[in-house]
């Protein structure tokens, strides 16, 4: 018989299985589809908003004041909007979790492009915003009910926020390039 004081020890031994996927990239957005999902359905309209008036107003401050600088040996215009107009895009890209390089610190070529997707950014962010609530209902719904195709997989909402997350940053690139 052992006395309460003796030390007594039991092995266990636990042996886990894990499949190739449980194994993720910290960077990949597929980890942050909820987030992404939110800020899509919900702070992408205001946000695009305030980016199109800031647009709007550094466009027009700068072409104003353009005059004014024909005299010295300043950078071209092109550059000056492109340092003003580049950030906010860049801005959304990485709230998205883009793949994208956001520290490239090259200047977009198309400066044209690059204004009107600024501007044009809350006309489009309404309709990215429909299809956002249409993937997360479809996610709540298959979590619930399972994929209408029959064949459950846990990522099949997560697939769907992450292709309107894709509409959306194919739009942003579309000015950075």
């Amino acid at each position: 018989m052992r006395s309460p004081s003796s030390n007594t020890r039991s092995h266990h031994t636990t042996i886990t299985y894990a499949e190739d996927d449980d194994e993720e990239d910290p960077n990949d957005p597929k980890r942050h589809a909820i987030w992404i999902l939110i800020y899509l359905s919900l702070f992408l309209p205001l946000f695009s908003a305030a980016t199109a008036f800031y647009a709007l107003l550094s466009t027009f401050f700068i072409l104003l004041f353009s005059p004014l600088c024909l005299c010295t040996t300043q950078q071209p215009l092109s550059t000056h909007l492109a340092r003003f107009l580049t950030p906010p895009l860049r801005y959304h890209l990485s709230l998205i979790s883009s793949i994208y390089d956001t520290t490239d610190a090259t200047p977009p070529s198309g400066i044209p492009m690059l204004v009107l997707i600024n501007i044009l950014a809350p006309v489009i962010a309404i309709g990215v915003c429909m299809a956002a609530w249409v993937a997360a209902s479809f996610w709540f719904f298959a979590a619930i009910l399972g994929n209408p195709d029959g064949k459950d997989d846990r990522n099949d909402g997560r697939a769907a926020a992450m292709g309107v997350r894709r509409i959306w940053e194919k739009w942003l690139v579309r000015g950075l390039n």
